[in-house]
């Protein structure tokens, strides 16, 4: 059957679509360091950090035409399977918008706020739809994952080994004005916490609970293939991402790394086995905790473990300001519970805001304080369905098990910070959701397609012969 000039054209369009998506997530792993890099030399920063919120705008824009013009694109979006989750993520688009138009908040401040809230559903839907034309393998998902990873750790190993601690201020890192050369703990400059190409510690180590799931899920696989030859290179990147891992410093990444662990061995061991884990682990939790108590007053534990050393950190610890933070959020959610002080007024977009800054270092807070328990209980809405649809789908699709248990992990690391509003964390883990959650093979995209072309084709001889 010979192709519409319609179906060519959308075609093109797709392929433009699929392949801008793929540039947003090779390259955000390296965001923070070329928008630095770029923004100190050329000047311009904010249009380099703003590079993708201006691509994605291209992409919402190619895949409206897609909807409006392929009848079997929008069937396939608005499916039984897919409708639901779909509805919830424009109304939760669209309340946020109403919560920015309401909040008055300065205009810089509701443009990051706006963009925090609502990209990682945009682009989430606009690589749902760019794999509806054509279909990602899931070796192909896998580099998309780890290859930017590896640089990634090697950066960070380099960072943590041999690199001085001040070597990015050759490339326009400064603190205060544009990202910091180093971080540290307490302000020690002998306990320093890496960030490699990202844009702090927390986001860095956060980031790579994704490749670490997918990692220990494919040397799960070779494992059972006996296949020894290939074990140790996968073995090696594993073990030094772990590595860089504790080299970030990032106590809600190591446990949102545990949380992701402990999902995958749930979901692969017999029923039987179970609750012999969970038992184990709970002892496992109960034996660190009093071994942190025990040696308490060690340097290590003060240092690493628990961030605040009285003899060497600063006047406010890390613990205090963290609870400080969080006991400040729920304050504020409680003088405007409905629907809140408006996008832009708390979490990272309010550094911009005239009234000063809201970190209660709480992603799930953040979003009750910007768009009220309304925005909040549509956030929790929508992330109990993916959560749901992966459980579902991981049955039958062995790539959604580390998807589903770096999402539980990511979820708990942003229970101590804005880990859903980092930029790199929201546009690699929804792009590769949006990739595989709903990915046909190319068999059924062809039946879907060839159905809709007979259709059309007998409403025209229908037409033509009345």
């Amino acid at each position: 059957m010979k192709e519409e000039p319609q179906d060519i054209k959308n075609q093109k369009v797709a392929s433009w679509l699929l392949g801008a998506c793929l540039l947003i997530i090779i390259l955000m792993p390296f965001h923070g360091f070329i928008s630095t890099w770029l923004g100190s030399n050329f000047g311009y920063l904010l249009l380099f950090k703003a590079w993708k919120e201006l691509l994605l705008v291209s992409i919402v824009a190619a895949c409206v035409y897609l909807l409006s013009s392929d009848k079997s694109l929008r069937r396939y979006l608005f499916s039984k399977d897919k409708k639901n989750l779909i509805i919830l993520i424009g109304i939760f688009i669209t309340w946020q918008i109403m919560s920015a138009i309401v909040g008055g908040q300065n205009a810089k401040a509701v443009a990051l706020g706006l963009a925090i809230q609502v990209r990682w559903g945009l682009f989430f839907i606009c690589c749902l739809i760019a794999v509806y034309y054509r279909r990602l393998s899931q070796s192909y998902i896998q580099k998309l994952v780890l290859i930017p990873a590896f640089i990634v750790v090697g950066f960070g190993l380099l960072q943590m080994f041999i690199l001085p601690h001040d070597f990015l201020t050759h490339f326009g890192y400064q603190k205060n004005i544009t990202i910091p050369p180093f971080f540290t703990i307490d302000e020690q400059l002998d306990q320093i916490r890496i960030a490699s190409t990202l844009r702090g510690p927390n986001p860095l180590g956060v980031y790579l609970i994704l490749p670490i799931t997918f990692l220990i899920s494919h040397f799960s696989f070779l494992i059972r293939k006996k296949s020894r030859s290939n074990n140790i290179p996968y073995f090696i990147f594993l073990i030094s991402t772990l590595v860089v891992l504790y080299g970030s410093h990032s106590r809600g990444a190591w446990l949102g790394m545990i949380m992701a662990v402990g999902v995958m061995l749930v979901l692969w061991l017999p029923a039987r086995f179970r609750i012999l884990l969970i038992s184990v682990g709970l002892g496992l939790v109960l034996l660190a905790s009093a071994g942190i108590y025990q040696y308490k007053n060690t340097d290590f534990v003060q240092d690493v473990v628990l961030h605040d050393n009285p003899e060497e950190g600063g006047e406010v610890s890390s613990n205090e300001g963290h609870v400080d933070s969080i006991k400040s959020g729920i304050k504020n959610v409680v003088s405007r519970p409905l629907i809140g002080c408006g996008v832009g007024c708390a979490g990272p977009a309010s550094f911009h805001n005239k009234n000063g800054a809201k970190i209660s270092e709480n992603y799930f807070i953040q979003t009750a304080e910007e768009s009220g328990l309304v925005g909040s209980m549509l956030l929790f809405a929508i992330f109990v369905m993916v959560g749901y649809i992966l459980l579902q789908q991981s049955k039958n699709n062995s790539m959604l098990v580390p998807l589903l248990a770096s999402f539980i992990g990511v979820s708990v690391a942003s229970l101590t910070a804005h880990a859903w509003a980092d930029d790199t964390i929201v546009y690699v883990w929804w792009g590769i959701a949006g990739f595989v959650m709903y990915n046909k093979t190319n068999n059924e995209q062809k039946n879907d397609k060839n159905k809709e072309k007979i259709k059309v084709s007998i409403k025209k001889t229908i037409t033509s012969k009345s």
